[in-house]
């Protein structure tokens, strides 16, 4: 990856050390052979001593998360063939199967299954699926209007006639509240 011609700003975000770094840029930009030269870079400089094992990189999607363990891995591969009596390098390479490299949602749900001791918590935890998600959704869009409906007629009263005083304003109004709370 070293014979790559970086731009400025790549080249800035591959060798910018002691604080972290977020590399944001349009799809085919080069973002990951920026983070794969990057990590490389720092896992395999024995200065700097950093394991392998407590890498930590996050992705958006399950593939993106693997396509990044398997450039890493093909990275060092390349290291080892140009050096391969380096042992540094070798231990790391074997040390990366042990690092955190996973989308943001799979990070943040074994944080919180790893920690969740720490707390007064002591239900189980499960993650949503879809159905259920909107079955809540629903529920609580409709117990918030007929709670307005009860305390705040007139209130009710406008939005329902604002949205076309018809059977059809109330599916209007639950769909817009919808649209609203997944846009927040």
């Amino acid at each position: 990856m070293s014979n790559v011609n970086w731009t400025s700003d790549q080249e800035k975000a591959i060798t910018t050390t002691g604080k972290g770094i977020i590399v944001s840029a349009a799809a085919g930009s080069g973002k990951t052979a920026v983070l794969i030269e990057r990590i490389i870079r720092l896992l395999c400089d024995k200065t700097k001593n950093i394991p392998a094992d407590k890498l930590l990189a996050v992705t958006f999607t399950n593939d993106a998360a693997a396509q990044m363990r398997d450039k890493l891995n093909k990275a060092f591969e390349k290291k080892l063939k140009e050096n391969p009596d380096d042992k540094w390098v070798l231990q790391q390479q074997n040390l990366l199967q042990l690092a955190r490299i996973s989308t943001i949602n799979s990070f943040c749900l074994d944080f919180v299954k790893e920690n969740l001791n720490q707390f007064e918590y002591q239900g189980g935890l499960k993650i949503l699926e879809e159905t259920e998600q909107k079955l809540i959704a629903d529920t609580a869009v409709e117990q918030a209007l007929e709670e307005l409906c009860r305390d705040e007629y007139d209130k009710y009263n406008l939005l329902y006639n604002s949205f076309g005083n018809s059977k059809q304003s109330l599916n209007r109004i639950i769909k817009m509240v919808k649209k609203l709370y997944e846009f927040l």
